[in-house]
C-alpha cells in the first residue's frame, strides 16, 4: 500500500510539474507576442531611416553645392568691401567686424549660410552687413534664404516622405498586420450583420 501511494503521489508531482511547464511556456509566448507587437513599430522606423539615408546623402550633396557657390559670391564681395574699407572708409567698424565674422574666410561664409538655413543664427544678422555691401548682395543673400527655404528643404522633406512610405508599404512585417487587422475587422463587421438578423435570437 506504501508503495502504491508512493507511486501516486509521484504522478500528481509530475503532473503539476507538467502543467507548470504548459504554464510558462504560454506566459512566454505571450509575452514574446507583446515584446514583437511593441518593436515592430520601432523596426518600421529604423528600416525607414535606413533606406532614405542615400537621398540624404544626395541632399547634403545638393545643399553643399548651393551654399559653395553662393559662399564664393558672399565671400568675394565682403572681401572687396573690406580692402575698399582701408582707402574709402564708408562702412565703419562695425560693419566690417561683422563682415570678417560672418563673410570672410570662404569656410567661414559657408558656415554661416549654413546656419541661416538651419536656424543656427538668424539671417536678418547677416544680411545686415551684407546689404550695407551692395543691393546687389542683398539680393543674392535673399534669394538664396527663399530658395533653400522654400525649394530646396521642402523638396528634400517631400522626397524622404515619399521613400519612407513607399518602403513602409512594401514591408512585409506590415503587409502581413493590415492582413491581419483587415481580416480580423471583416470577421467582426460579418458577425454584427448576423447579430442584427437574428432579431428573436434563433
Amino acid at each position: 500500500v506504501g508503495s502504491g501511494a508512493g507511486v501516486t503521489l509521484g504522478g500528481v508531482s509530475q503532473l503539476r510539474i507538467m502543467r507548470m511547464l504548459r504554464v510558462t511556456r504560454v506566459v512566454r509566448t505571450l509575452r514574446i507576442q507583446r515584446v514583437v507587437r511593441l518593436v515592430a513599430p520601432l523596426r518600421t522606423l529604423v528600416f525607414s531611416i535606413a533606406v532614405t539615408l542615400k537621398s540624404l546623402v544626395w541632399a547634403m550633396v545638393l545643399l553643399f553645392m548651393i551654399i559653395f557657390v553662393v559662399g564664393i559670391v558672399c565671400t568675394q564681395a565682403a572681401t572687396d568691401a573690406i580692402v575698399a574699407e582701408v582707402d574709402v572708409p564708408r562702412l565703419g567698424d562695425e560693419i566690417v567686424t561683422d563682415l570678417k565674422d560672418y563673410w570672410t574666410p570662404l569656410d567661414q561664409s559657408m558656415y554661416t549660410l549654413f546656419q541661416t538655413i538651419s536656424g543656427g543664427v538668424s539671417w536678418r544678422d547677416p544680411a545686415i552687413s551684407m546689404e550695407q555691401v551692395s543691393g546687389w548682395m542683398r539680393a543674392v543673400f535673399t534669394l538664396f534664404i527663399s530658395f533653400v527655404y522654400f525649394a530646396v528643404l521642402n523638396v528634400v522633406t517631400g522626397v524622404f516622405c515619399s521613400c519612407a512610405i513607399e518602403t513602409t508599404s512594401r514591408n512585409p512585417e506590415v503587409i502581413a498586420s493590415a492582413m491581419i487587422n483587415n481580416r480580423q475587422t471583416y470577421i467582426e463587421n460579418l458577425r454584427n450583420v448576423f447579430n442584427s438578423a437574428d432579431e428573436d435570437g434563433s
